[in-house]
């Protein structure tokens, strides 16, 4: 369901009733009908939803603007020192589920995907993500632990981590033992 958040006039009936927008009213309705059905204790399933809104991407890199009174060398440092800053910004808790759902999107998984945080990976927050098509291994970590990689490579799943996470050998390394089951973004 895609409902844009337009407005409701102050002279409306939902308006009175404390609705701003016309997705508050769709997500009021959704939440009153997943209450309905788990209130059946024969329901297969416990119903609910997810509300997205579009917001900018996580990734740091997509906001930089050269500035063109400076040097290519200039631009590329202050890329690379503004890149830094933001990527570790990016990985305060608040913003890892965010950025899990954009990586996840990015690789075509859908909106419905599930995650699980997998806990025989002690040395980094490694996820399982599923959905009825694609399923992968995640990891958002800025470091990505020797002991991780170790253990990746008796695995034949697809995955996925921050670019920043890896050195350059690293990550030829990775590749060449991966093969296609590695995507870094």
């Amino acid at each position: 369901l895609v409902q844009i958040p337009e407005l409701i006039g102050e002279k409306d009936p939902a308006y009175k009733a404390g609705f701003r927008r016309i997705s508050d009213i769709t997500i009021e309705r959704n939440k009153r009908v997943a209450e309905r059905l788990n209130q059946d204790a024969a329901a297969p399933f416990r119903a609910g939803f997810k509300v997205y809104r579009l917001a900018q991407s996580a990734f740091a890199r997509t906001e930089f603007t050269p500035d063109p009174t400076k040097s290519d060398e200039e631009n590329v440092a202050d890329l690379r020192a503004y890149a830094q800053e933001k990527e570790t910004d990016l990985l305060t808790a608040a913003k890892q589920q965010q950025l899990l759902q954009e990586v996840l999107l990015k690789s075509g998984f859908l909106l419905n995907a599930r995650t699980e945080r997998l806990e025989e990976f002690s040395r980094n927050a490694v996820f399982r993500a599923r959905d009825e098509h694609n399923q992968a291994l995640v990891c958002l970590d800025s470091v990505l632990k020797e002991q991780t990689v170790a253990m990746l490579r008796a695995t034949q799943e697809v995955f996925i981590c921050l670019e920043s996470a890896l050195n350059t050998s690293e990550k030829l390394n990775l590749r060449a033992e991966l093969g296609s089951w590695l995507r870094v973004f």
